[in-house]
């Protein structure tokens, strides 16, 4: 462990890497700047961030389209005010020009959807930008993300089931936040209310988790979607497909999840990620997945531990097809016994 004193003079309120170009990112007193990732020395004050409110970062392997030579091309999305402005770098190199839109509102929230894609979560409501053309698809949700309520179903299934949200009983407004989830899938999440989408906005018909208080933050670590409830002051952990409740971890005061993006493939992912109070970083591991699934088998939940099985890839298990036609007996059986 390397604690920096002097790394900033003001709260660091978000960090993320670069990792090709050695860079560690920070938002701090409402600016972003750049920092080398080795010796966490200051690099650059990015200027024109001044006013920032977030920033989302994306690495991706990119084709040359006339070489066909793989490349990776990392962005960096900075919010200030109405404006999202764009840096980039190909490799280990910076491009010296950046590019910027403006949206209708103020940005609070960034998420990339896919390497060229933007979800922008604002005051009311989420746009989907299409970074190299500008392009800018309003996203319509339920409740609190924006839209006619009601266009989707409702929170615990039921068509036409209106929805719910606590925005205006007082307290700041929740902020409208946003994930990727498995290849092709977005969650967003604003107040109580949530939205299951493609990467073009559209969305995926699936009803919304039965949250009681809008969470903290939200993310994906594969296989399985996080959240943090900072009233409660724990870690909920579910099936992103059944939306099942699977684990609660107890982390007092916890107000931040950093997980490393995966850019090549999942395979990569689910290794584990940071959890941040003003005061402690917690670093979440997770178990074996065979032990994962022995675990739902051993505790009836047999049904999780066949959804388990669907998502992850086959070189993640020592035998997929032979433990899921054994868990798939298993429930046989039960129904038959009922």
């Amino acid at each position: 462990m390397r604690e920096e004193e002097k790394f900033s003079r003001y709260k660091v309120e978000q960090l993320a890497i670069v990792k090709e170009a050695n860079l560690l990112v920070s938002l701090s007193n409402a600016v972003v700047s750049t920092h080398d990732l080795q010796t966490y020395e200051l690099q650059e004050t990015l200027v024109k961030t001044k006013g920032a409110t977030a920033f989302a970062i994306t690495s991706n392997i990119v084709k040359d389209p006339f070489t066909g030579v793989p490349s990776i091309v990392s962005r960096l999305a900075v919010a200030v005010k109405r404006r999202v402005i764009l840096w980039s770098w190909h490799d280990s190199e910076l491009n010296p020009e950046t590019s910027e839109f403006t949206l209708v509102t103020g940005v609070k929230t960034l998420t990339w959807a896919t390497g060229t894609k933007l979800v922008a979560g604002l005051t009311s409501s989420y746009v989907l930008v299409e970074v190299e053309t500008s392009n800018v698809t309003d996203i319509v949700g339920p409740g609190s993300i924006g839209g006619a309520p009601g266009q989707d179903g409702g929170r615990f299934g039921g068509v036409g089931v209106s929805t719910i949200s606590y925005m205006g009983l007082g307290g700041a407004a929740p902020k409208p936040l946003a994930t990727q989830l498995g290849e092709g899938e977005l969650l967003l999440a604003k107040d109580i209310n949530t939205h299951f989408t493609d990467t073009e906005g559209e969305s995926l018909g699936r009803r919304q988790i039965p949250w009681a208080v809008a969470p903290e933050a939200v993310g994906y670590s594969y296989p399985y979607l996080l959240a943090l409830q900072a009233t409660k002051g724990t870690l909920e952990v579910r099936n992103p497909e059944t939306l099942t409740l699977l684990q609660t971890i107890s982390l007092p005061h916890a107000n931040q999840i950093y997980i490393s993006q995966p850019n090549i493939s999942l395979a990569h992912a689910g290794k584990g990620f940071l959890v941040i109070s003003e005061r402690c970083i917690w670093r979440m591991g997770a178990l074996q997945y065979d032990s994962q699934i022995d675990a739902l088998v051993d505790h009836g939940r047999l049904d999780e531990a066949i959804s388990l099985l669907g998502m992850l890839e086959d070189a993640l298990l020592k035998d997929k097809e032979g433990r899921l036609r054994e868990i798939k007996m298993l429930k046989a059986q039960w129904l038959f016994d009922l």
